[in-house]
């Protein structure tokens, strides 16, 4: 592929990669393959991957990519942390290989275990982030040859951010292997713009697990209503912690649910009080929505407070919204 030289150019190598990715990524598991196999055209790498962060696991889950195995379990399990990783998360744009300081070189585990053995001259790390801000996964792409300066098509991961960051946020596609601990079960229900109208699955019924659609639908609502879609949101409900993928289909909402982990250790009911907590309720409020005594409440915020390593409420919510926590109902 010959050089862009110039925005036009490009702005249509961004397009071919957005063309990649206008596959439903609820349907299969080729869109992350089909992305990344152009991206490495236009930016002419030999090896990339796109990973999905697991955050109650604290791993990275790969979509596709072409590494070998043990730098995929590297990549995986252990590049988060890195010294390097930390900076690339903190910079919130695509760090290239060339540009590291030899402090950060001399550090870096990911250099010392995977890029030096394998014989990497050059690559980049984009960390991704979702509309609401939280980190949902990560590029990677290796170069066999160090280039003597970056060309105009290596800027386009960096145009790419967000459609990059919706195809990681989405459910596990078909084919990826979960890490332990994550449930596979899906449904997907179609929500209606109207509080009256019952959520719907789009295809056989309602599994047990998931329980009475009808306060989900309110909870769907909610957060379209305050959110940019495509998001992902975590909602306490029936007797699981849901994961909720919520995107709009015409003026439905479409919301794929599974079964999620418990973001930092959190109890159900913990995680319960702590969405409340988050929605602005005080805690006799709180025990009125939730059928118990405010001192109970009171208990579990100072559990939560403790397990989140945290001093008062309002950063206790904080966290809450950086894992899109919403309440039930």
């Amino acid at each position: 592929m010959q050089e862009a030289r110039g925005p036009e150019e490009v702005m249509a190598a961004a397009s071919r990669v957005r063309e990649a990715a206008r596959r439903d990524p609820y349907a299969s598991g080729t869109t992350a393959a089909s992305v990344l196999a152009v991206l490495s055209e236009v930016v002419e790498c030999d090896h990339a991957s796109l990973a999905r962060w697991h955050p109650a696991e604290r791993r990275h889950v790969s979509l596709a990519d072409d590494y070998s195995p043990s730098q995929r379990e590297y990549l995986n399990a252990r590049q988060h942390t890195d010294p390097l990783f930390t900076f690339t998360l903190g910079c919130r744009c695509p760090l290239w290989l060339r540009d590291l300081a030899p402090g950060l070189r001399a550090v870096s585990t990911t250099i010392r275990d995977v890029i030096e053995p394998s014989g990497f001259e050059d690559g980049m790390t984009q960390c991704l982030f979702s509309s609401d801000g939280r980190y949902v996964g990560v590029l990677n792409l290796s170069m066999k040859r160090r280039r003597l300066s970056l060309r105009s098509t290596d800027l386009v991961p960096a145009l790419l951010g967000d459609c990059l960051a919706a195809i990681v946020d989405a459910p596990l596609p078909d084919g990826v292997a979960p890490p332990p601990g994550w449930a596979t079960e899906t449904c997907t229900l179609a929500v209606p713009p109207s509080p009256h109208s019952a959520p719907a699955p789009t295809s056989g019924q309602v599994p047990a697990w998931l329980g009475n659609v009808v306060p989900l639908g309110r909870a769907v609502r909610r957060a379209a209503a305050r959110r940019i879609l495509p998001t992902t949101i975590l909602v306490p409900h029936s007797r699981h912690l849901l994961e909720l993928r919520l995107a709009h289909q015409g003026n439905m909402i479409i919301a794929t649910c599974r079964r999620g982990s418990h973001p930092a250790g959190l109890s159900l009911r913990e995680l319960q009080v702590l969405a409340e907590l988050s929605a602005g309720h005080t805690n006799h409020e709180i025990a009125a929505r939730l059928f118990v005594s405010s001192r109970t409440v009171a208990t579990h915020i100072e559990h939560i407070l403790a397990k989140l390593g945290v001093a008062n409420r309002a950063a206790a919510a904080s966290h809450a919204g950086a894992w899109g926590l919403e309440t039930s109902g």
